[in-house]
């Protein structure tokens, strides 16, 4: 009769619900679906140190490639587009860092790693400008050809039999 005793623990652990198979298996999968905690992420790496004398011979060649270029825009178009020196040495200060960062600083360099990219952009901005130009020329004279169809004649002009 002693071996169908059981103590107060033993009889606890015994009368606890039984789960089925599936119902195990549904635990588990929601435990694994549920998101890992995020590690902390590592801080970022310190920019290297960027030599000031290049970043401002970068800047001169920025600046005096901005005015041209400025200049050919606003030949272009035919008009002031408010493109300016201090605009151009905004834009030189700005580009310049980062042009040192990738080790382009002087133009040699720039067209030594990227002539054949700088020759494509080119010649096809060429043909996007002679585009741009023929349709702003057509519009100019659809607008010239308009405005005669529809101008009223002077008074008092001409004969008047």
């Amino acid at each position: 009769m002693t071996d169908q005793i059981q103590t107060a623990p033993e009889l606890a652990q015994d009368t606890g619900p039984e789960l089925s198979p599936e119902l195990l298996e549904m635990g588990q999968t929601e435990a694994a679906a549920q998101p890992a905690p995020q590690a902390e992420l590592a801080p970022l790496e310190k920019q290297a140190t960027l030599d000031p004398a290049r970043i401002a011979a970068t800047e001169q060649v920025v600046k005096s490639a901005a005015g041209l270029f400025f200049y050919q825009a606003q030949v272009m178009t035919g008009r002031q587009l408010g493109l300016n020196d201090r605009l151009a040495g905004d834009l030189a200060k700005g580009v310049a860092p980062c042009l040192v960062k990738y080790g382009i600083g002087e133009p040699s360099e720039l067209f030594a790693r990227w002539e054949v990219e700088l020759k494509a952009a080119m010649a096809i901005g060429s043909v996007v400008y002679a585009v741009w130009k023929a349709e702003r020329e057509y519009k100019i004279e659809q607008d010239k050809a308009q405005k005669i169809q529809t101008a009223q004649p002077v008074a008092g002009h001409g004969n008047q039999s």
